[in-house]
């Protein structure tokens, strides 16, 4: 037999799945009977004719498919997050990786040629602030 817990969790497939096989059931029905095992099986054998144990065993059926639908999507989402996880420390290792080269090759740069460094980084905050200045005094105008 189907818990409560199961029925309400699996409610809107259960529901689906009578309306499917049962399309004389009505909303209000199904309202009145949410969550009640019983009351379901009552109403559906009402509607249809059919024994509470073909009605019990569908209704338990669904639960059950649409639980190992639920559990076949959440593997298949952590295994896609997990995959997700890896691409992005493969890629983060790979981009620091390159930036510590980078950093490197700059540092080098630097030891070789210091004063023509330190006039390149003077120069081009000359002109960074040149460009800034002429840009916010066009802004005011």
């Amino acid at each position: 037999m189907v818990t409560r817990d199961q029925l309400m969790g699996n409610w809107n497939s259960v529901v689906g799945s009578l309306k499917a096989k049962f399309g004389e059931l009505t909303k209000d029905e199904l309202t009145r009977v949410e969550g009640n095992f019983e009351q379901l099986v009552g109403l559906v054998q009402k509607k249809s004719g059919q024994s509470k144990e073909q009605i019990a065993a569908f209704i338990t059926d669904c639960c059950d498919t649409a639980g190992t639908t639920y559990h076949q999507v959440a593997n298949r989402a952590s295994h896609y997050a997990d995959a997700a996880g890896d691409a992005i420390r493969e890629n983060y290792d790979r981009v620091a990786s390159e930036a510590k080269k980078g950093l490197d090759y700059t540092a080098q740069g630097i030891g070789r040629r210091p004063i023509e460094s330190l006039a390149l980084a003077i120069g081009t905050g000359i002109v960074a602030g040149v460009v800034l200045g002429l840009s916010m005094s066009n802004r005011r105008r």
